[in-house]
């Protein structure tokens, strides 16, 4: 599995958004990742990576872009 492949899952396994500090966490457990620096390895994939988005509030959530849609349609039902 790829490091990019690691942080999507530990995303998904978190439910589709979470904090940085739950990804630094969870990611690593899928893929080696063999830098100095795990945290900023996965920072970059993240702001590299279409599907993935810093949360609005820029409080170290990220998202997955199919949680934000899945997010808007139940508040359109509410």
């Amino acid at each position: 599995m790829t490091q990019e492949e690691a942080v999507v899952k530990a995303l998904w396994e978190l439910g589709g958004r979470a904090t940085l500090k739950q990804l630094y966490d969870l990611a690593p457990k899928y893929a080696h990742f063999g830098t100095k620096t795990p945290d900023a390895s996965i920072r970059s994939i993240i702001y590299k990576n279409k599907d993935l988005i810093p949360a609005n509030d820029n409080d170290g959530w990220v998202e997955h872009v199919s949680y934000k849609d899945i997010q808007e349609v139940i508040n359109e039902t509410r």
